[in-house]
């Protein structure tokens, strides 16, 4: 879990250099990673509140999203 703040906070920390295209890919590993995992990451962030899903399948998939880190 501590992998995935960490992400989605570098990327808040950049997101100017990245929206205005002034970050050049390859400079930041964990940056590289933060933006291609980044849509995943909201997405399981944004699951409908009625959805169920079982803590094992919860927690399956932040393990997922994390090795996606690196």
């Amino acid at each position: 879990m501590q992998k995935l703040r960490e992400a989605l906070a570098l990327y808040h920390d950049s997101q100017d250099l990245i929206q205005l295209g002034a970050y050049v890919a390859g400079t930041n590993p964990k940056l590289d990673a933060a933006i291609r995992c980044r849509p995943e990451i909201i997405n399981f962030l944004k699951q409908d509140a009625q959805t169920f899903c079982p803590l094992n399948e919860t927690l399956d998939l932040l393990a997922k999203l994390a090795m996606g880190l690196g």
